[in-house]
């Protein structure tokens, strides 16, 4: 029975401590769908281990006792390109001792420790974004790639087959920004601050994604220190340590200090963005002027094309009457020489009589 599912566009970290069945249900479906679509490159390890999860979550114990079944299982949860690296029977063994070990528990275990294994992958969980490359200062990256977007920064991917290529962090990320046609990063490479740009025309919901995630990490950073001087209202010194590649920087000295470094950076933040935003509308201004004038230019382009049509239709017309009067020239001449020719005849008779006439006179 085929069913609609409305696919949700962005995972956030909220999402994680949700417990509700249902969305873990769907959860699991798109996380699914996104890896069998080869979205998550995995080594073989996580592929062998995610194919056992599925198979738990979609049949339960006891598939296994049926050979042609479980195989045909093992090549349906397994990526295509995943599955070609080894032999079937060695597939058969690995996957079948994890699937075994999954017996006692349940299929929702499995579905959630599926999404589990891909939110620890680098880019789980990631939004993804076709571009073409425009400026890559690095001059590592293909043509064509694709970017994925999470909690943790920016991905790099080979479009085809699907390869993992480089990360950078959220915290890397100094400035980005898009227009209708392309967006930028500017991000430390090996500590050296770089200008990538790439064309698209999905430059604002990548803009947005990436924003979205600033936001949710220093929201949570904010509500800990806020929640650690509300414990702590001596305002003593603390420290909180970072979390991970979700770290924004490290949190050092008085709660009221950390406070106030934050609503700096969040200023800073929220002033870069309405530069971007004023950039953005600068640029669609000048595009737009630069339609017109476009539109114009290609107004008069038309006019002039059917003015010179006219004038040449004109030009033909008179070439035309020129050559006729010529024509008519020609023939009035030749009818003037014989009028002269029929004249010069009609003399030389009236000579030659008038010559007789006198000698009969005479």
């Amino acid at each position: 029975q085929s069913r609609l599912l409305f696919k949700k566009r962005m995972f956030r970290e909220t999402d994680e401590s949700v417990s509700e069945p249902q969305f873990i249900n769907l959860s699991y479906v798109q996380a699914q769908h996104d890896y069998l679509a080869g979205n998550y490159p995995v080594v073989r390890e996580d592929a062998a281990q995610m194919a056992g999860l599925q198979l738990h979550a979609e049949h339960g114990p006891g598939l296994d006792a049926d050979p042609e079944g479980f195989m045909a299982g093992i090549e349906r949860f397994v990526t295509r390109q995943v599955l070609m690296t080894r032999p079937r029977e060695d597939w058969r063994a690995d996957v079948g001792s994890r699937y075994k070990a999954l017996a006692q528990h349940t299929k929702e275990d499995a579905r959630t420790q599926f999404m589990r294994i891909l939110r620890t992958l680098p880019y789980g969980n990631a939004t993804f974004f076709a571009v073409r490359r425009i400026e890559d200062p690095i001059g590592l990256l293909p043509p064509r790639l694709i970017l994925g977007i999470n909690k943790r920064g920016v991905h790099f991917f080979r479009p085809v087959p699907k390869e993992y290529l480089h990360s950078a962090e959220l915290r890397d990320i100094m400035q980005f920004g898009s227009s209708s046609q392309a967006v930028f990063f500017k991000m430390r490479v090996a500590g050296v601050l770089h200008i990538f740009q790439f064309e698209t025309r999905q430059g604002e919901d990548i803009c947005m994604a990436l924003q979205t995630h600033i936001n949710d990490i220093m929201m949570k950073r904010y509500s800990k220190v806020k929640a650690a001087s509300e414990a702590n209202p001596t305002g003593e010194a603390t420290l909180q340590p970072a979390s991970g590649s979700q770290a924004m920087g490290s949190v050092v000295g008085g709660n009221a200090a950390y406070n106030a470094k934050m609503e700096e950076h969040l200023k800073e933040q929220q002033g870069q963005l309405e530069q971007a935003q004023q950039a953005l509308a600068a640029a669609q201004q000048a595009e737009s002027q630069i339609r017109c004038d476009n539109d114009a230019l290609q107004s008069e382009l038309k006019d002039l094309r059917e003015l010179m049509a006219g004038e040449a239709a004109t030009r033909t017309a008179l070439q035309d009457q020129l050559d006729e009067s010529e024509r008519q020239l020609g023939e009035l001449r030749n009818d003037l020489d014989m009028t002269k020719s029929a004249l010069t005849a009609a003399s030389a008779l009236a000579n030659e009589h008038s010559g007789r006439a006198e000698v009969e006179h005479e």
